[in-house]
């Protein structure tokens, strides 16, 4: 940062001042929500943690004793997008990743993100993908024959 307000052009200035202002954001955040690490990583892993579940936004918001909208705030804020889209996402990922690296039963991974109907699953599934489970487990399959 020396260095940029030494050489003392403005886009250096803006520079250094934006630097400032990142660390003192992370500051005022560790003060906020403690040393366990930044609250979006916080948000992002705890809903990892309860893929299985059908989490809702005003539980996720309760366990960080904030606000719904809060919440959704913070979400908008960390990673463009709202509680449930960020969820749904986490929801699709994992559906994927057992897909590809596991031999369950397509009924076994809907119950493993969250869902106790293979019907609703596999809707929510092709909706967000394009494809079925078990086309998506067959195209990915393939594809790792091929290489």
């Amino acid at each position: 940062m020396e260095m940029l307000l030494a050489n003392g052009s403005e886009v250096d200035t803006m520079k250094a001042s934006i630097l400032a202002c990142e660390g003192l954001a992370e500051i005022v955040e560790r003060l906020e929500y403690g040393e366990r690490g930044r609250i979006d990583r916080q948000i992002s892993e705890y809903m990892e943690a309860h893929i299985a579940e059908r989490l809702h936004v005003d539980t996720v918001a309760r366990h960080f004793s904030i606000s719904p909208s809060q919440l959704q705030r913070l979400c908008h804020q960390y990673f463009n997008m709202s509680a449930m889209e960020l969820y749904t996402q986490k929801r699709i990922n994992k559906s994927k990743v057992l897909l590809r690296s596991t031999e369950n039963s397509i009924n076994e991974i809907a119950g493993a993100v969250g869902f106790d109907e293979l019907a609703n699953f596999s809707a929510f599934f092709t909706k967000s993908t394009g494809m079925t489970p078990s086309g998506y487990r067959r195209k990915r399959r393939r594809s790792a024959e091929g290489n």
